[in-house]
């Protein structure tokens, strides 16, 4: 069985939601929720610096809440400062190089 897809608020990258956390409003502040434990819209994030920096320049995280998350992010920010990893690519293959010479249509001679 395949799990399921879903886009990263931050690089906007599509990923299985083994690779991404689930950060869900709770009492006032954002919470990290392991898989789909909680019911209620979630904001899906790689764990990255660099998609949390995405997410909170881009105020993509209360579209995906659809709510006014306000200073409520301090929870993310904290766990964003732990995090040394790089950022996780998605995990859609990249097409190979006769895709790409037919969708740009030219060929080499």
């Amino acid at each position: 069985m395949n799990e399921p897809i879903r886009l990263c608020v931050g690089c906007r990258g599509r990923a299985s939601q083994s690779q991404l956390t689930r950060w869900v409003w709770d009492d006032e502040l954002m919470q990290v929720v392991p898989g789909r434990k909680r019911p209620g819209r979630g904001a899906w994030l790689h764990p990255s610096r660099s998609c949390v920096e995405q997410a909170l320049r881009r105020r993509s995280i209360g579209r995906a809440l659809r709510r006014d998350v306000g200073t409520g992010l301090d929870g993310l920010r904290a766990w964003a400062d732990t995090l040394t990893e790089p950022p996780l690519r998605s995990s859609e293959p990249e097409p190979n190089e006769s895709a790409r010479v037919k969708d740009n249509h030219f060929k080499e001679a």
